[in-house]
């Protein structure tokens, strides 16, 4: 198979528009749109369904599209493998902090790895020094600049083996003395201690914990209920119940110093990671 029907059609699936797609690709639109049908013809079944607004993908573009980034992966380290390392490459330290899902993770490395190619990415713990930070809004500092990619809306991770039985969202008078999990340095829940604060509420705070993964256990074991970013996948034990009367997020992107020269690859990466974040959302 043609690896570059495949880069098309990935490129399509992340895009849903074969204009964008194929300025992105660097290639005519009818050359797009042939690509496609070639594929489709190829495996025997159709790939995307066309509307007046673009295309979205069928189910078996939908099976199709996570086998086709694998394969492509597997293409580029092999292109990497045998490639003439004469040259060195550039090392870009990116710095982790603690609320990163590794899903989000995993996908901005297998990004990078495909857009920036002449960088060689390393990643280090949030105190060490680094070109790019993976931060939320508020802890940006002041000589740096600020790429945003997505952004967390915080629901309530409610037990279910509390009594009574949640409603189908929670007002603040419903966590006053509701035992609680409290998380010190997130945003979102300094904003709604506030809240509470300002309507003369409290929950019963428990435990202190520092990470979404840290929170979510505790939760499942029936120790407390906690604010959880709302694409965290929960088990059968657990209710994620929104807010009704406040609403908790948390813009989150890559920092980067003012004097650091932002290249296309890597603006490439951004954009790639954001549009496809904004689709899980």
């Amino acid at each position: 198979m043609d690896l570059r029907l495949l880069e098309y059609f990935v490129t399509v699936y992340e895009e849903r528009n074969l204009s964008v797609s194929a300025r992105r690709c660097g290639v005519s639109q009818p050359s797009i749109s042939t690509a496609m049908r070639t594929l489709e013809t190829t495996l025997g079944c159709p790939l995307l369904a066309r509307h007046a607004r673009g295309v979205v993908p069928t189910s078996e573009g939908e099976r199709l599209y996570p086998r086709a980034v694998k394969l492509l992966g597997e293409a580029e380290a092999i292109k990497q493998t045998i490639r003439n390392n004469s040259t060195p490459k550039e090392v870009i330290r990116l710095a982790l902090t603690r609320f990163v899902p590794l899903d989000r993770l995993g996908t901005f490395v297998r990004e990078f790895k495909l857009s920036a190619d002449g960088y060689d990415l390393v990643l280090v713990d949030e105190q060490d020094t680094a070109e790019l930070r993976l931060v939320t809004h508020e802890t940006l500092q002041d000589s740096e600049l600020f790429s945003p990619i997505w952004q967390d809306h915080f629901v309530v991770a409610f037990p279910l083996s509390y009594a009574p039985a949640p409603k189908a969202k929670l007002s603040l008078a419903d966590l006053d003395k509701l035992p609680w999990l409290s998380r010190k340095e997130c945003e979102a829940e300094r904003a709604l201690s506030l809240a509470m604060q300002d309507a003369g509420l409290a929950p019963s705070v428990l435990a202190e914990v520092t990470s979404d993964e840290m929170a979510l256990t505790l939760a499942t074991e029936g120790v407390g209920a906690c604010l959880l970013p709302d694409h965290i996948v929960t088990g059968p034990k657990i209710h994620m119940i929104e807010l009704s009367d406040i609403v908790l997020e948390r813009n989150i992107g890559l920092a980067y110093n003012h004097n650091f020269p932002l290249t296309d690859p890597l603006q490439q990466v951004f954009g790639r990671c954001k549009r496809l974040w904004q689709r899980q959302s």
